[in-house]
């Protein structure tokens, strides 16, 4: 199994870490000047797009996107504490209602046959105004676009009962299934204070094998079966290209924080995200691509590369400069995955090394490892 390295709570509460250097997909939306950290410039949301592992491109619109604001204030939740922004959309606004969304880097598709894990935290106050019931959450869409009829997934207020009156209630659908139908469910009133979702999709390539479960509020955060589950699903097959905020009724606020995506469940809701050695894409695996970004920006510095390095650029070690240490840890890593001893060779092969030393010690560890393997079969 690969080792995990952890920033503890103590660093983590002491740094608030820029979104780039995080080797898994979060977007604290933070606010700033400097959309290469991360960062969001105050106002709208629509047409920004910071640099944030796990997203691509820039936030798009829905429908009237432009009611989407950034906030300095950010939610806080139990252990995750604000980082200093949110997004938000008021009753207040001009507009007030709408929709907005991201595509991912990486698409979740019938083939996967992993385990997804998300987070947020949610907000909602005065949703329900007499009659009126705004309808709010987060949505997630397959690659048709940001339509009603994409959605694959949803954890809102406000969702249909019968396809006719709704409920004022949290609950959770997949591919826009009512609460009567059997892949929807009830979580529970809405309080009107900060809640944190975490969902955990179960993927197969075997058709109709896909499953999740969800959490509102779970107990422990370090171990989800220590956490009562709230709703669970499977025999679908799930795709999913983006993710969406939405906002649809005159009444409440609504305001969204801390969207995260990882491959354990305490990725998704510690202080600081864990992130696996050797892993420069934050898919958590440890692959042949992972070298990629080494190889592209082998010896770049921070200033040769004109913005601080991350570990999605191939300096997993922080230390402002792609290397050979870059290289030994995502080597280390990948033969530890089962990755090849010649795909490594191969890998080497494309670097310029000007440390003899280091290439004779690299190449060493390679032939014990090709005797090991052959040893093994």
């Amino acid at each position: 199994m690969l080792r995990h390295v952890i920033i503890t709570a103590a660093v983590g509460a002491a740094l608030a870490l820029p979104s780039s250097l995080l080797a898994q997909p979060i977007d604290s939306f933070l606010i700033g000047s400097n959309p290469a950290e991360g960062e969001y410039a105050a106002g709208q949301v629509l047409g920004q797009s910071p640099s944030i592992l796990g997203w691509t491109g820039a936030w798009n619109d829905g429908f009237q996107g432009n009611a989407w604001q950034t906030t300095e204030t950010g939610l806080t939740y139990s252990t995750i504490p604000a980082e200093g922004g949110a997004i938000q959309t008021l009753a207040s606004g001009s507009p007030f209602e709408g929709r907005i969304g991201r595509t991912l880097s990486t698409p979740v598709t019938g083939d996967s046959n992993r385990t997804l894990y998300m987070s947020f935290l949610m907000q909602a106050t005065t949703a329900t105004n007499g009659a009126q019931i705004t309808y709010g959450g987060l949505e997630l869409h397959n690659a048709n676009g940001l339509g009603d009829g994409d959605r694959q997934f949803q954890i809102v207020v406000g969702e249909n009962i019968d396809g006719v009156s709704q409920t004022p209630n949290y609950s959770v659908s997949l591919f826009n299934s009512d609460l009567g139908g059997g892949f929807a469910g009830d979580l529970g009133v809405n309080d009107e204070l900060t809640n944190l979702f975490v969902a955990k999709f179960d993927l197969s390539d075997v058709n109709d094998a896909d499953a999740v479960t969800v959490w509102r509020n779970p107990e422990n955060l370090a171990d989800e079966s220590l956490s009562t589950v709230d709703f669970s699903a499977t025999g679908f097959n799930i795709n999913i290209n983006a993710t969406s905020f939405a906002r649809f009724g005159i009444a409440g606020d609504f305001t969204y924080d801390e969207l995260r995506l990882g491959s354990t469940y305490e990725s998704v809701t510690s202080v600081v995200p864990d992130f696996v050695l050797g892993d420069t894409s934050g898919n958590g695996f440890v692959e042949l691509a992972d070298f990629d970004p080494i190889r592209d920006n082998w010896l770049e510095s921070n200033a040769s590369f004109g913005s601080t390095l991350s570990r999605m650029d191939g300096d997993l070690n922080l230390n402002g400069i792609v290397s050979i240490e870059d290289f030994r840890e995502w080597k280390d890593a990948f033969l530890a995955s089962g990755g090849s001893a010649s795909a490594v060779q191969s890998a080497f092969a494309s670097l310029s090394v000007p440390e003899p030393s280091a290439a004779a010690m690299l190449l060493v560890g390679l032939a014990a490892a090709a005797r090991i393997g052959r040893r093994r079969g």
